[in-house]
């Protein structure tokens, strides 16, 4: 029999051999974990049925070769599909999956790697992503983003035609005429607010080109459906907006657009028939959604020579502005006046609102020469964003005004992969953001389609912007182009193929 001295003994050995055996066991499994350093998908934006994709898995240290990892993709109940063969390269440290087709099932599944070990016997810890096949749960995404826009209206200018515009996009993605009857309300309310001196009011204050240069958008885009009568009336809501800018001015003498290229903000009040405080230096903003989307669209609409050239002007401003990184300046002179703050301050807003920009130059103006500089700028500032986006598939930081017009460095990276060179980095990229948007556990983009969740620094609630511009983005996704292309001699009255 052991005594109580023995017993003791005991305890206590088994008690430090098994925090140490707990320690031993926390250290195998950090070096499990530091085994695997990159899992690389590479596939289309939104891989379906058929295509092909390959595998790459990079470890840290020398693998052994005998232990290959295996992936299977899962959908649903339905039967794992598996990639297994393959090669090590030279030093055993990266495994390339032979490429394999994908079968015929569709959905948001997991796709899961492991079995390799390294050369001292570790297991690599198991590897879980998320990975989608066929678009159709894009297209609910987009739907219910649709309907959460339908219930929650807001008349702040840049959102309602952002609205509207996704409202097009759904149906010409799906046919679905409430759609283009939503799209066709909207554009009738636009033109309802349109001031008398030309201009409209941004909604939470002060008058900004830059808010509505993208909403006018809509009226482009809703042009091809647009009755005779309707026509007639778009014509001379923009007359007067581009009258306002090229003419009436700020109303000391001088217009919004200016000989250098860019345009002013706006102003701060309107009273008695009089602008009350003009605000006319440089922005950058103005520059890209009025000066060169806007007036691109309508020497495409309008044929007229000088529309051309304040569109062309505005973009060599605006890629004058960028800098070795690839970065847009938020260049608004009349609050920063020193330019103290430009490479700080809103950097994902510019890239959002200076792509929009570009996009439509390249679109509607459609000329050789200038496509050639635009693209050589955006494969620079295309690897800033590549290099600057979040791990969970994000741009910005949370809930910050960068993070809610984040949404739309996406459309810029859209036009880029279809347009300018397929990069499956860039295709990676979207879809991180895609599977961020599709997880309702997600930490970033909470607001996208969601009700208020609390209070924000901005006059304008971020889930309505997020919303607004994520459904832009998801709509590019689904059906590239289908925000701005180029729709002449299609049917007026169906969707496009």
């Amino acid at each position: 029999m052991l005594n109580i001295l023995q017993r003791v003994t005991i305890l206590l050995f088994a008690l430090v051999w098994g925090s140490n055996s707990m320690a031993r066991e926390n250290r195998g499994t950090d070096a499990y974990e530091a085994l695997l350093r990159k899992v690389i998908v590479d596939a289309d934006i939104v891989p379906v049925p058929g295509d092909s994709i390959t595998i790459t898995v990079k470890f840290n240290v020398p693998m052994d070769r005998d232990y290959s990892p295996v992936a299977t993709l899962t959908i649903g109940d339905n039967v794992p599909q598996r990639f297994e063969q393959g090669n090590w390269s030279a030093d055993s440290k990266t495994w390339v999956m032979n490429k394999e087709r994908l079968g015929p099932v569709t959905g948001l599944g997991q796709l899961i790697l492991d079995g390799a070990r390294s050369s001292t016997g570790q297991l690599m810890v198991r590897h879980k992503e998320n990975f989608l096949v066929g678009k159709e749960a894009l297209r609910s995404k987009l739907a219910e983003i649709g309907d959460w826009m339908l219930h929650h209206r807001h008349e702040v200018i840049f959102v309602e035609g952002y609205d509207y515009r996704t409202f097009l996009a759904l149906y010409e993605i799906t046919g679905k005429q409430d759609y283009l009857d939503a799209a066709r309300k909207g554009a009738e309310h636009l033109l309802e607010k349109q001031h008398p001196y030309g201009h409209w009011s941004t909604g939470y204050g002060s008058t900004y080109l830059a808010d509505a240069g993208s909403a006018l958008g809509a009226f482009i885009n809703f042009y091809k459906y647009a009755t005779p009568e309707e026509e007639k009336k778009i014509d001379n809501a923009l007359q007067r907006y581009y009258d306002m800018m090229l003419v009436k001015g700020d109303g000391t003498g001088n217009p919004f657009v200016h000989k250098a290229g860019y345009l002013g903000v706006g102003f701060k009040d309107f009273k008695a028939g009089k602008v009350v405080e003009p605000m006319n230096n440089p922005y950058t903003i103005s520059t890209s959604l009025s000066g060169a989307a806007l007036f691109a669209a309508s020497f495409y609409l309008y044929g007229e020579k000088r529309y051309k050239e304040i569109s062309v002007h505005a973009v060599n401003w605006l890629l004058a502005t960028q800098n070795e990184a690839g970065v847009y300046p938020y260049i608004i002179d009349d609050w920063d006046p020193k330019r103290e703050h430009i490479w700080e301050n809103y950097l994902y807003a510019a890239s959002t609102y200076v792509g929009e920009g570009l996009i439509a130059a390249c679109t509607y103006l459609n000329d050789p020469a200038m496509n050639k500089k635009i693209e050589k700028a955006q494969e620079l500032h295309v690897g800033w964003l590549l290099s600057t986006q979040n791990e969970d598939g994000s741009w910005g930081e949370d809930k910050s005004f960068n993070s809610t017009r984040g949404h739309g460095v996406v459309n810029v990276l859209s036009w880029y992969y279809n347009h300018v060179k397929q990069d499956r980095r860039v295709a990676a990229a979207i879809r991180r953001y895609y599977l961020l948007l599709l997880d309702d556990n997600r930490r970033s983009y909470q607001e996208v389609a969601r009700h208020p969740i609390g209070k924000w620094e901005w006059k304008v609630a971020g889930e309505y912007v997020s919303t607004a511009l994520a459904g832009r983005a998801l709509a590019e996704i689904i059906k590239p182009d289908v925000d701005c292309y180029r729709w002449k001699g299609l049917p007026p009255d169906s969707p496009t193929q």
